[in-house]
């Protein structure tokens, strides 16, 4: 039987310091049956170099060149030219295990799966070790109404939902795709530039088209986490772009028919973003304490921010977590600014 062809589609942008790693991983895969679409973005470093020179090693592997558009588009750019039966969107700067891609196919193939998620681990710039994420699902493959009913309540959840941590994440690297399922329902990635946490909101929708999910248990990717990061530089819209995150969510579940504990869970990746944004504010180098202070306390006083507090099942959280919303509850500034700032994630 000949092996199914697997697309893997790989934006790349500003990551020459990291690309042959990546590059290397994907060829060196124990499937081999790949098309490699490499979409420069419109990189101003030596990435578009890097691109030729594995390209004329090896024949699986293609190059698109377009004007930078942003990661959900050079995806987009991906998908309109794959043509294997999967597909898979792997970050430039990350790299994989080497039988992902089997393992992946395997499940796909013996489950006729739209959809296959993995474990990863976090790692530092010089591939550390930080964090595991290790899928603990209580079964390992959803089929029809069971993707919302389970699934996709656990993913936006991921630490405990119904008192099981299934350890999942929302994200477009740590999966693989049914090129059917994109093509059926005409899938494509939204823009960053558009809605931040494109990844939550592109996937969420999608969720909504599956039948068959399966999860493998097993770490199988690495993502670099970069300690130079927007952790240290604070940006004034952050806040309107999750709040308009949001919105925009909580809408996408009334378009999909989600049932309400769905529409109650989506506050947990926007509170994720806020979280993150909070540590931007108390973090910052280019702000006076007196200016963290003042963003951070209009911050508390969001009213979208305490609504979405609200919808928060405090016994499911983590104790940490739990303890930071209750004292964002609060609006507790000068405690919330101590907890931001001596939270490592």
């Amino acid at each position: 039987m000949i092996d199914k062809l697997v697309s893997i589609v790989l934006p790349i942008y500003n990551v020459e310091k990291y690309l042959d790693r990546c590059i290397k991983s994907i060829v060196e895969q124990t499937y081999q049956n790949l098309e490699i679409i490499l979409v420069d973005d419109g990189s101003p470093d030596n990435c578009p170099q890097i691109c030729e020179k594995w390209r004329n090693l090896d024949s699986r592997v293609k190059v698109i060149y377009k004007d930078n558009a942003g990661l959900g588009m050079a995806r987009n750019t991906g998908i309109e030219n794959a043509t294997g039966e999967y597909i898979c969107f792997f970050d430039s700067d990350d790299y994989l295990k080497p039988n992902l891609i089997a393992e992946c196919v395997d499940k796909m193939t013996h489950n006729k799966a739209d959809y296959v998620v993995y474990g990863f681990c976090d790692v530092t710039e010089d591939e550390q070790l930080l964090c595991e994420y290790l899928p603990t699902a209580s079964k390992t493959v959803f089929t029809g109404n069971e993707v919302q009913q389970y699934f996709v309540k656990h993913v936006l959840s991921p630490y405990k939902y119904n008192g099981e941590c299934w350890n999942l994440k929302i994200s477009a690297w740590n999966c693989m795709y049914a090129m059917s399922m994109i093509k059926n329902s005409n899938f494509r990635f939204v823009s960053e530039r558009e809605i931040i946490s494109e990844d939550v909101y592109s996937l969420l929708n999608l969720y909504s088209k599956m039948n068959r999910v399966v999860i493998i248990n097993e770490i199988l990717y690495y993502h670099r986490v970069n300690s130079k990061s927007l952790t240290h530089v604070y940006r004034k819209d952050r806040i309107e772009k999750l709040n308009y995150l949001y919105y925009r969510l909580k809408e996408l579940c009334e378009k999909c028919n989600y049932d309400n504990e769905i529409k109650r869970l989506v506050a947990n990746p926007y509170i994720n973003g806020m979280i993150g944004a909070m540590k931007m504010i108390t973090n910052s180098e280019n702000l006076t304490n007196k200016e963290r202070k003042e963003i951070l306390t209009t911050t508390l006083n969001d009213t979208v921010f305490q609504s979405a507090l609200r919808k928060v099942d405090l016994p499911s959280e983590r104790i940490t977590r739990r303890i930071l919303i209750i004292v964002f509850k609060a609006k507790l500034v000068g405690v919330s600014c101590f907890l931001l700032r001596s939270r490592r994630k």
